[in-house]
């Protein structure tokens, strides 16, 4: 039994080493997102199940969990990846700049 516990965790170990995912990433165009979209941060919340502090704290730069990224960016109906990384482009207006680095 001990072996495979040891074997089950030089697994995991190998495992995660090949799949490196941040454990925590920053959203800056969620808020550009959400507002294009005509979405109240109540409304996204509902539909994403994420907490409204949660999204104030994710629109104000903070950083967040990869799940809930997940779920604001299937509730937005985009990525992860275009929530974080890339700049919108047609629904990019003035007002919608993305939270300043910190």
């Amino acid at each position: 039994m001990k072996q495979r516990a040891a074997v089950r965790a030089a697994l995991r170990k190998k495992r995660k080493a090949l799949v490196s995912t941040p454990e925590r990433v920053k959203l800056p165009y969620l808020r550009a997102r959400r507002l294009h979209l005509l979405m109240s941060p109540e409304d996204l919340s509902a539909k994403s199940e994420v907490s409204k502090s949660t999204i104030a704290r994710i629109e104000r730069g903070k950083t967040v969990g990869i799940l809930t990224a997940v779920k604001l960016a299937r509730a937005l109906n985009t990525s992860v990846r275009a929530l974080e990384s890339e700049p919108p482009d047609e629904w990019f207006v003035e007002y919608d700049r993305p939270a300043p680095p910190r």
